[in-house]
């Protein structure tokens, strides 16, 4: 059976729908154009039709939905809806084909009856010179499906069953060589993750731990992302909250209902890897993996302006207080972008922007990489007006972050997370210890006296900046932050994690 809208893909379906009768009969296939006797409800006729259906095609073109403000999939009557409906009701396999450039559409705006359909595996089918390879690799599929939906053949009676054949004797899968070989290299890795940590903790190393104490369950629970999120950040306000993923959406969310507000996308589709407010909270800015920043009007979604040479995977987006002045940072690289003359402020080989570039940060310890950072934000401060630097996502797999009165900077690196104070010559450095992995995020409260440190497999943590020592961490609910960010009132964390989701927590538990 074929389930399509015709406004949306119709040319494309008959094309389908006369491949599907040559490779299986006319009388194999179902398209209800042809089908539905006039004056019969379809939706008897459908459920009779399912019934005697072994596979529902489902044809998803761009306006699947319906156009315009009202979704025609809102609607009960609507024929697709009852189609998908009746079919995902039933036991027949339901396929998603997806049409000129179509995608998935986001599960907040299908009807609760038809959003286990977005979790069905689909397949593309392009209108153009690759449309006889796809079509040929849905009949292969679909053979296999149908031929495994066949009744088994009879099995032999027991009186002229074959007897059982010999089980073989087991065979060692690893032989005792490789078992020694494997003990002498964990031995050796465990020496040497032993001796890394106990020199990063000895002499001015303070080791902290957070104890048993736990926040709870998060306070709210944010969904629909298909994909990981890399990037989170509150409003100005903190009454909403923006999501980046690389499902190739970014998404805004009510944070006092959790309710999503707004799916922000672009065409070209592309990962959204980072991103920011505006200090009044009417724009957003979105950095991609194609190189384009685009601003959003924070209430409709519309586009405001497309900046280009965004500095690539991860890391951070954000506005000048000022608002004149956008800055994003990657790797080794810090750009900022002029947004009210849009000139070139520097840099002849990326126009309108200008490019700032520091050695890595060096994992064995010493000043070396705080000062490429205080250099880094010096330039820019000098460039930018008033652009304060805030955080660093390094190719090395480690994260710096600075507190946003610019008196403290945490380092993380495979086995510490160091917390300095620039400005004090005299100070000595105060570092976490743990084994963070690669990977870390960090973030400070708004008043720079908690830093929140999330890494892979480990639930996200909070620690005093003055003394090092442990407030709490916020259970296995956190484990595999992949982005992390305080409202700017300082009464919620946002933690993101690998699944799609992101869990706002209730801080005034800390007292």
């Amino acid at each position: 059976m074929i389930s399509y809208r015709r406004a949306d893909s119709g040319p494309i379906a008959g094309r389908i729908f006369d491949r599907l009768i040559a490779h299986y009969g006319r009388d194999s296939v179902y398209r209800d154009i042809d089908s539905i006797p006039l004056s019969v409800d379809f939706r008897q006729h459908l459920a009779k039709t399912l019934r005697e259906s072994d596979i529902v095609l489902v044809i998803v073109g761009r306006h699947w939905l319906g156009r315009g403000r009202q979704s025609r999939i809102a609607q009960a009557n609507d024929p697709v809806r009852v189609e998908v409906e009746t079919a995902l009701a039933s036991d027949v396999t339901v396929i998603p084909l997806f049409v000129d450039g179509a995608m998935m559409p986001d599960p907040a705006l299908l009807p609760e009856s038809m959003r286990d359909f977005v979790y069905r595996n689909g397949q593309r089918v392009d209108s153009g010179q690759d449309f006889d390879i796809h079509i040929q690799r849905l009949l292969r599929n679909m053979d296999a499906l149908l031929t495994r939906s066949k009744v088994e053949e009879p099995k032999p009676s027991p009186a002229v069953a074959p007897p059982p054949a010999p089980t073989p004797a087991p065979q060692p899968i690893i032989n005792a060589e490789a078992i020694e070989k494997g003990k002498l290299m964990a031995r050796r890795m465990f020496s040497m993750a032993r001796s890394a940590v106990e020199g990063l903790t000895s002499g001015r190393t303070t080791a902290a731990d957070t104890g048993d104490r736990e926040l709870g369950e998060p306070l709210r629970l944010l969904r629909w992302h298909a994909g990981i999120i890399l990037s989170v950040a509150f409003s100005p306000d903190s009454r909403a909250l923006a999501s980046a993923s690389l499902d190739r959406t970014t998404k805004l969310w009510d944070v006092a209902t959790g309710q999503m507000l707004l799916s922000l996308t672009c065409e070209p589709r592309s990962a959204a890897l980072a991103v920011g407010f505006s200090p009044d909270g009417d724009c957003v800015a979105v950095g991609y993996e194609d190189g384009r920043i685009i601003l959003f009007e924070a209430i409709s979604g519309q586009v405001l302006k497309t900046l280009n040479n965004f500095p690539g995977i991860g890391h951070w987006i954000a506005f000048s207080d000022n608002a004149r002045m956008l800055r994003a940072g990657a790797a080794q690289v810090v750009r900022v972008w002029d947004l009210e003359h849009e000139t070139d402020r520097g840099d002849s080989e990326q126009p309108g922007t200008t490019t700032v570039s520091a050695a890595p940060l060096q994992a064995s310890g010493g000043d070396s990489g705080f000062a490429a950072i205080g250099k880094i934000a010096n330039r820019l401060l000098d460039k930018a007006n008033d652009i304060k630097l805030r955080t660093l996502y390094w190719t090395s797999g480690q994260s710096v972050a600075t507190s946003p009165d610019e008196r403290h900077v945490a380092a993380a690196s495979e086995f510490r997370v160091t917390l300095r104070e620039p400005g004090a010559a005299q100070a000595a450095p105060r570092s976490i210890a743990g084994t963070w992995g690669l990977g870390t995020r960090l973030a400070f409260s708004p008043d720079g006296k908690m830093l929140a440190i999330g890494a892979l497999g480990q639930p996200v943590r909070l620690w005093e900046v003055a003394t090092g020592s442990g407030l709490a961490n916020l259970g296995a609910a956190s484990t595999s932050a992949w982005a992390i960010a305080f409202s700017p009132n300082g009464k919620l964390l946002a933690v993101a994690s690998g699944e799609g989701t992101t869990k706002l927590w209730d801080l005034t538990q800390l007292g």
